[in-house]
């Protein structure tokens, strides 16, 4: 990409932009340590490596993405074909054995649910797992609507 000077909204502070995709995260690093990429998207567990090159600077952007811990086995009713779905599992706890949401088997497992989103420390997550980069989301693919969550509403 070559940059457009006098641009209606800025000119940029380079005048070509080249971006590689390159799959292997050992040569983005070295890229980097070599100054051949100015900069790149890496993982978290090269964060140390990153962080001993001279100058080199982390930016993030709030919201760009988001991961979640999903407990499966409670995918309930028939897939498209009409058959039961392959890893359904009524033996974990989490997932009730009669579909019927008005059960004590359906109440049980969503208490089971309840008690495992409880215990589960987001904060230690987002601090041990992701180098303190990010922030914790109680509500899968909620990212950045936590002000339009109804407060009344307990998880």
């Amino acid at each position: 990409m070559s940059a457009v000077e006098d641009h209606w909204r800025q000119t940029p502070y380079f005048a070509e932009l080249v971006y590689w995709t390159i799959p292997e995260e050992s040569a983005r690093i070295a890229g980097f340590q070599t100054e051949t990429l100015d900069s790149f998207d890496m993982a978290f567990d090269s964060l140390p490596t990153v962080e001993a090159v001279d100058g080199a600077q982390f930016v993030g952007w709030h919201n760009a993405g988001q991961a979640g811990l999903n407990f499966y086995g409670q995918t309930y009713g028939l897939d498209r074909d009409g058959n039961e779905y392959e890893f359904y599992n009524p033996d974990q706890a989490w997932v009730s054995s009669d579909p019927d949401t008005d059960s004590q088997a359906w109440k049980d497992a969503v208490n089971v649910r309840k008690a495992i989103n409880i215990a589960i420390d987001r904060q230690t997550i987002v601090d041990e797992l992701l180098s303190g980069f990010g922030k914790p989301q109680s509500v899968r693919d909620w990212m950045g609507h936590e002000a339009r969550a109804n407060p009344r509403l307990e998880l």
